[in-house]
């Protein structure tokens, strides 16, 4: 009988077996095992393996459970770089910016207590400078640049309205304050730090009440000397339809026989220049 042949099998190179050949003299339970059931061969298994030992005592971070202290949390903190106490903290500060030391002192207990590190530390702590300084800008009195310009423009949105009557408004104003105020009334600042004596909307109030005394009352005396009057555009324009009245009654203005004709028209026209003031 011929002497059967042997045929040796082909050697298996190191990394080309198969998941199935490498896992086949295992026993059942770890061949299942999910931690190696995506290493395909010998070679891979091994690089987790030295991988796996050379991260043994290496700083890992366990987060601690549902039933963790605040000492376990502080551990914690501590390896995420929590300094060893409040006074440890490095704060940065803009060059400039000064900060009370007893506030400096109170942020860093907070930060301590919440565990955070220099980083988290100073991150939060320039958001709180950033948005005090916000605020204390904010709350800040107007510089005396800008109280003067508030009084600019003030004094330019009364000539608007008033046109030519401003100097006799001003001067009713005025009256009212001597006669009423008590000395450095007009002084007193608004909310927005124009003091009231260069307010509009005060100046107009005092105007109005002048007005109304000596057109009113008849008082004289209380809001100075008599003076010719003057109109303001809107007062102009009211006086001018009373004068014109309505076409159809042929009162003075359109009735050019009426012995008033020419009175009212020159009255008109002398109106219409406090209409228009800025064209004369």
């Amino acid at each position: 009988m011929a002497e059967e042949q042997q045929v040796a099998e082909a050697p298996v190179e190191t990394g080309q077996a198969t998941s199935g050949d490498w896992k086949a003299s295992l026993p059942q339970d770890i061949q299942d095992h999910q931690l190696i059931s995506n290493i395909d061969n010998v070679e891979t298994l091994a690089k987790t393996a030295i991988h796996s030992q050379s991260m043994i005592g290496a700083d890992k971070v366990v987060i601690p459970g549902k039933w963790a202290n605040d000492t376990d949390w502080d551990n914690v903190y501590t390896k995420l770089g929590k300094p060893e106490a409040a006074e440890k903290y490095e704060l940065q500060k803009e060059n400039g910016v000064a900060v009370d030391k007893d506030i400096e002192g109170w942020y860093k207990g907070i930060a301590h207590e919440a565990g955070l590190n220099n980083t988290q530390a100073n991150k939060i702590f320039k958001a709180y400078l950033e948005r005090t300084a916000e605020a204390e800008a904010a709350n800040a009195p107007p510089s005396v640049e800008a109280i003067e310009v508030k009084k600019s423009e003030a004094e330019l949105s009364l000539k608007k309205e008033w046109g030519k009557a401003f100097d006799q408004k001003i001067g009713d104003a005025k009256n009212i304050l001597t006669q009423f105020a008590p000395e450095g009334f007009d002084a007193m600042v608004t909310q927005d730090g124009i003091p009231l004596g260069n307010h509009p909307e005060f100046v107009k109030t005092l105007a109005n009440i002048g007005s109304y005394i000596k057109d009113k009352i008849g008082e004289d005396k209380i809001v100075g000397d008599r003076q010719p009057q003057e109109f303001t555009p809107a007062d102009a324009e009211a006086e001018i339809a009373k004068l014109r009245g309505d076409p159809r009654d042929k009162g003075p203005y359109w009735n050019k026989s009426h012995v008033d004709h020419q009175r009212t028209v020159e009255e008109v026209s002398r109106l219409m220049e406090y209409m228009y003031p800025d064209e004369q």
